[in-house]
């Protein structure tokens, strides 16, 4: 993956993040990313930005199956 292709999933991530903080789950952030950025997002690609963000501290797990 090319590190701006993941630059670009994780600012969309972060922009499609619940404004209140509540958790939301990966399946569903993961759909709402494909049609912010226009085009499927492939899961090892959702999976890199999602755990990039979590090992910087700009996003953390929620409780629940598959949250976050």
């Amino acid at each position: 993956m090319e590190q701006d292709t993941l630059a670009a999933i994780r600012a969309a991530l972060l922009a499609e993040l619940p404004a209140d903080g509540t958790s939301i789950g990966n399946i569903r952030l993961r759909t709402q990313l494909s049609q912010r950025l226009g085009k499927d997002v492939a899961e090892a690609d959702y999976f890199a930005a999602r755990d990039a963000l979590l090992a910087d501290g700009s996003l953390a797990k929620g409780q629940g199956r598959g949250a976050v």
